[in-house]
């Protein structure tokens, strides 16, 4: 093997056992797995925030018709976060950053090709794994594929283990930047843009005819 590999799989060990130990108590869990899930297809992520449900939790599945994806990276908030932040997956290996002070918790999903590990060939087929299944580990690193395109994907926060109710997420897909965060939660964000977008009608409503209406008087 040539020496200049050693770093990276150093790297993968200690950052696998990391990601082991966030997992040991309850706490906020991001899956992202292929095969799985049902539903509509899914289109191409590129930097997308979404919001949880009431009860916390996030699901998104369906068929993914996107570019493939051989990274991703998960931003959501250290207030919404429930105990630890924890990310499982079984296409991609993954990184934890847990939330501190304002920083938000974060997951980075990496795969073979994102890592620029070449020397090992991806295989999307999972012929040598039980039932076909995928299980990308540092032990079974050609299954850490990314998602592909065409792949019946499932990326969510399942039930038992959720965020707070409508909390903000972010999905930054290829290394592109995350989006900011708003300070106000989504729901209010949207009424007060409503409402801002009202009052500025009317007042425009008002800078715009009242002259009219002078002029005509006089």
């Amino acid at each position: 093997m040539n020496t200049t590999r050693f770093p990276v799989l150093l790297a993968l060990i200690v950052l696998s056992v990391g990601a082991a130990m966030a997992d040991t108590v309850p706490d906020t869990r991001f899956n992202v797995d292929d095969p799985s899930g049902s539903g509509p297809n899914v289109s191409t992520i590129t930097s997308n925030q979404f919001v949880t449900d009431s009860d916390g939790t996030f699901d998104l599945s369906g068929t993914y018709t996107g570019t493939p994806i051989y990274s991703l990276e998960l931003v959501i908030p250290g207030a919404d976060i429930v105990g630890p932040l924890s990310c499982k997956s079984n296409v991609f290996l993954v990184t934890v950053v847990q939330a501190h002070g304002n920083t938000p918790g974060e997951c980075f999903f990496n795969s073979l090709e994102s890592l620029g590990i070449t020397w090992i060939t991806p295989d999307p087929t999972g012929k040598d794994d039980p039932g076909g299944v995928l299980d990308c580990s540092i032990w079974d690193l050609d299954d850490c594929v990314g998602l592909l395109t065409g792949s019946l994907i499932d990326l969510g926060i399942p039930a038992g283990m959720g965020a707070a109710p409508n909390s903000p997420l972010d999905l930054a897909a290829n290394g592109a930047p995350p989006l900011p965060f708003s300070e106000l939660g989504s729901g209010p964000l949207l009424l007060f843009g409503l409402i801002g977008m009202f009052v500025a009608g009317r007042k425009s409503m008002k800078l715009e005819f009242e002259p009219k209406q002078a002029v005509r008087a006089a």
